[in-house]
């Protein structure tokens, strides 16, 4: 069946709290299987395109991953390679093959960074080298060595199970690389920590972090693992009620709590690294959440697929964005918990509408043999698709009121705001619609949200469109006296025990003016606070005018036209622009009888289409002909052309 494609792994005890003593890191574990294997001779592709994704991918190629035939440079910005191990005293250890010429040189000639990862993985072996400034010192210059002598681009950090007593050393050590760094002639090159998905110790100062580091890995992953007590995902992408019993942490806590951390200018730097791999369990049962009293090892995507192809029940749990397998063997139960490009897109996507730097995967290579999680690299970080209606990017306009909506983040929505500034303490990392709202009038502003369900919306009012501009925010109501300008609803999920209480929900917003105030008069539109022209018109003296075809304001305001002159696209002009004939014809160039076109009107041309807000203009309907003489010298090159086919017009005018 499928055991032949996994790997044993030791167990230990499921994290649900804290970790346990005796709990190993994947990556830790991975090394401590794979210790005594040579460096991989392998030959990597030469690149047909240079890279050129929009996110951070971050990729980690373990030292004994034989076959990169399949890589796709263009899809990829940093390579990991893992790993050079380090002592508690800063020397080094195994070098597993480093530097590697080749990957170095494939990586550089697509446009691809290099960075040796550098392990270390007991505790105590951290503290100690930590809590020395000679040994931080050592490590540092060994660091920094090994980079030059690969001619890499940065180094990548992979201390896990760092203490707590180690806390202020740690920041101390990536001030102390990165000011080192800098004085050996290095200013640019990158630093990258693998940080666990959850801080168990609170060691990570991520704010100070960021002050010296390049990427933030995330490794959401190990949720579930060998010794888990339930079988469950290891990189599980939320959880609703029924995974709760097993789990108060995923991917998408993980994100929102690095991102509190890190301020919304600091998300550039995270990378939310995902799984290429499963874990399968022996369970009690073939139902889910389901206890487990062994695992018998992991599997990759590739060895996912191949027990799939080979007809293993397959199973979906929509609510988490995950697939599995479950099957009996020889009257025993077993579970396996696998990605798949569904899951993965679940990540990325969150990736994308959380706005945070990017993505990255453990490992490279376990997805040989199979092209889906390059395409699915390609389709959202080489072009990504924008974000929908109810987005920051796409928020939904409140042009009149009253106003109301209906939705439903159950079924739509979109991840960007986690804790507002109104009340930081609490989570709303649930799905959430944006509206946008112009106030060119002093008055107040009723907001109600009332849930359908046994859903919990929340509302707040924002000034902008970060955290740190929130206004106001209640369970039901906001009632806030506001001035003109711009401002934003979101209408968010709050997350109760670490579930997102998603469902539908009404929306009403409504406005009363302050007494004695005027709205906009008419012929402008309202715009984050002031009346502007409509139509595309420009204000020049408090007069909506047109200045393509206006001759006392030609091209800009107060630019007058001499006597005996026309306004055409914004030029003064003798004489209004030629009509084209067709050259086989025996009519001149220029017809005589066509009169000059007035454009001093000031006309606006407009189908009468509304934007957001009321505006309406001819480019918003799509019309390339926008006012007097300009339109007029589009139609009358049409209707010279048509007095050539006999029709008798001899000229026209819009």
């Amino acid at each position: 069946m499928l055991l032949p494609l996994l790997i044993a792994l030791p167990l230990g005890s499921e994290p649900v709290v804290e970790p346990p003593q005796d709990f190993a890191p994947l990556h830790a574990r991975e090394l401590e299987l794979h210790r005594d294997e040579p460096r991989a001779i392998r030959h990597f592709p030469a690149p047909g395109e240079r890279s050129n994704v929009q996110r951070i991918v971050y990729g980690y190629l373990p030292y004994w991953v034989s076959d990169t035939s399949q890589f796709r440079w263009d899809l990829l910005t940093h390579v990991a390679d893992f790993s050079i191990e380090m002592n508690s005293d800063g020397t080094l250890g195994a070098l597993h093959g480093w530097p590697d010429t080749d990957l170095v040189d494939a990586a550089h000639a697509a446009g691809v960074k290099v960075e040796p990862v550098f392990t270390l993985f007991s505790s105590t072996a951290i503290g100690t080298l930590l809590g020395s400034a000679t040994r931080r010192s050592t490590a540092i210059e060994n660091m920094i060595d090994q980079m030059e002598a690969g001619g890499a681009d940065g180094v990548s950090i992979d201390f896990e199970g760092v203490p707590a007593s180690a806390a202020a050393n740690h920041t101390l050590f990536f001030q102390e690389l990165r000011a080192r760094l800098t004085a050996r002639g290095h200013a640019n090159a990158g630093i990258s920590i693998a940080a666990p998905a959850v801080d168990w110790s609170n060691v990570f100062d991520i704010p100070a972090l960021l002050q010296s580091i390049d990427v933030y890995f995330i490794m959401g992953y190990d949720y579930f693992w060998g010794g888990s007590e339930v079988a469950g995902p290891t990189g599980i992408f939320r959880t609703d009620s029924k995974w709760r019993t097993a789990t108060s942490w995923s991917g998408l806590r993980s994100v929102a709590d690095v991102s509190r951390k890190a301020g919304e200018a600091g998300r550039k730097k995270i990378a939310y690294g995902i799984p290429y791999y499963g874990r399968e369990y022996v369970t009690s049962g073939n139902t889910w959440p389901s206890s487990a009293s062994s695992s018998p090892g992991t599997a990759t995507y590739s060895a996912a697929r191949k027990a799939l192809a080979d007809g293993t029940p397959s199973v979906v749990d929509e609510a988490i964005c995950q697939p599995g397998m479950i099957w009996q063997e020889s009257g025993v139960w077993h579970q396996l918990w696998h990605e798949d490009v569904a899951s993965l897109g679940c990540k990325y996507d969150l990736v994308l509408e959380h706005a945070i730097g990017g993505t990255g995967m453990w490992a490279l290579g376990s997805d040989n043999g199979y092209p889906d999680l390059w395409n699915l690299l390609e389709n959202r970080f080489k072009a990504p698709a924008k974000l929908g209606e109810g987005s920051r990017d796409a928020p939904v306009a409140i042009g009149a009121f009253p106003f109301e909506d209906t939705r439903d983040t159950s079924k739509g929505g979109f991840r960007y705001f986690d804790y507002y500034s109104c009340k930081d303490t609490v989570a709303e990392y649930g799905r959430e619609f944006v509206y946008q709202l112009d106030l060119c009038q002093p008055g107040n502003l009723h907001i109600q949200v009332d849930a359908v369900g046994g859903d919990d919306p929340d509302i707040h009012l924002l000034s902008g469109l970060q955290e740190k501009d929130c206004i106001a925010r209640n369970d039901v109501t906001i009632d806030q006296a506001l001035q003109p300008g711009r401002y934003y609803v979101v209408v968010d999920t709050y997350v109760s025990d670490a579930v997102e209480l998603e469902g539908p929900y009404q929306l009403h917003v409504d406005f009363a003016a302050q007494a004695g105030t005027q709205p906009c008069p008419a012929g402008t539109v309202c715009q984050a606070g002031s009346c502007v022209c409509d139509g595309g018109l420009v204000s020049c003296g408090g007069v909506c005018v047109d200045t393509a075809s206006d001759p006392s304001h030609c091209g800009d305001c107060g630019t007058v036209c001499v006597s005996g002159q026309s306004c055409h696209a914004g030029v003064c002009t003798s004489s209004p622009p030629e009509a084209g004939v067709d050259a086989t014809s025996d009519a001149p160039a220029g017809d005589a009888s066509l009169p000059p076109v007035d454009g001093g009107d000031g006309a606006v041309i407009s189908d009468g289409g509304s934007g957001a807000f009321g505006a309406s203009s001819a480019e918003d309907s799509g019309c390339s002909c926008r006012a007097g003489a300009a339109g007029a010298r589009d139609w009358l090159g049409v209707l010279a052309g048509l007095s050539l086919l006999g029709m008798g017009m001899r000229r026209g005018r819009r």
